[in-house]
């Protein structure tokens, strides 16, 4: 299990020839106010080699793209369902009677529990395991960019030779735009 390290790196990979931080999922999603809230796009689970497999501690690397931030990020485990909670600040007023429709439990999806300090709100949601690890592999900031690059991704990430297709990839990026893009 991954502990939490006070907010940095646990260690480092080297990735199509850049050096790629390796962080705890909670201090990686910390890190950045953006990440838990950003919408993102799924590029699959990907087999990976040994030296991957070690860094992140899965035989899997899970790829997302994170649109707020650029971030092409490989998670080092399959999300699965469960449930994410959210707290819910106690509002006066007529803010508070919306607040209260809204997070009622007919107002959306999930359980509301009401709290001394409001409610907090406990919803279905993909989830990965606590210990989990995360590598930003590339930041690009573009989706039709990020799509270009991994063009055909469907094609390799389960096959063994995958991860080196998505690295050749990377680093073309590298090559054209002198670093991230």
């Amino acid at each position: 299990m991954t502990a939490n390290t006070g907010g940095g790196p646990l260690s480092h990979l080297p990735v199509a020839g850049a050096d790629v931080e390796i962080w705890g999922i909670n201090d990686f999603l910390a890190a950045d106010e953006r990440r838990p809230t950003s919408f993102i796009t799924n590029f699959g689970n990907w087999q990976v080699p040994d030296p991957v497999a070690a860094a992140l501690a899965s035989r899997v690397a899970h790829l997302e793209w994170f649109h707020d931030t650029g971030e092409l990020v490989a998670i080092g485990d399959v999300p699965h369902r469960g449930a994410a909670t959210v707290e819910i600040p106690r509002v006066e007023g007529a803010v508070g009677e919306l607040a209260d429709m809204v997070a009622g439990p007919f107002g959306s999806g999930g359980i509301s529990f009401r709290t001394a300090d409001g409610a907090v709100r406990e919803f279905p949601e993909m989830v990965v395991s606590e210990g989990t690890r995360v590598a930003v592999l590339a930041v690009i900031k573009q989706g039709p960019r990020v799509h270009g690059v991994l063009w055909d991704w469907h094609r390799w990430h389960r096959r063994p030779e995958g991860w080196a297709w998505l690295e050749e990839r990377l680093l073309s990026t590298r090559r054209t735009t002198g670093g991230n893009d």
